[in-house]
């Protein structure tokens, strides 16, 4: 069901959002189906913006 709404608000169809995810996984070496792997990119993502955010401030 998650895939359905997030391909929808993206724009995109289900099958387009699986591809990208699986390409991805690739990138990172990392299998997403994992919650701890999952979390691990968006921490990262999280602290990049909060860094660049101070840096302009």
């Amino acid at each position: 069901m998650h895939g359905v709404i997030t391909a929808r608000r993206s724009h995109l169809s289900r099958q387009a959002l699986y591809q990208r995810l699986h390409i991805v996984e690739d990138i990172l070496g990392a299998d997403l189906e994992s919650g701890d792997r999952r979390a691990q990119p968006h921490v990262a993502i999280a602290a990049l913006d909060a860094q660049r955010a101070r840096k302009r401030s």
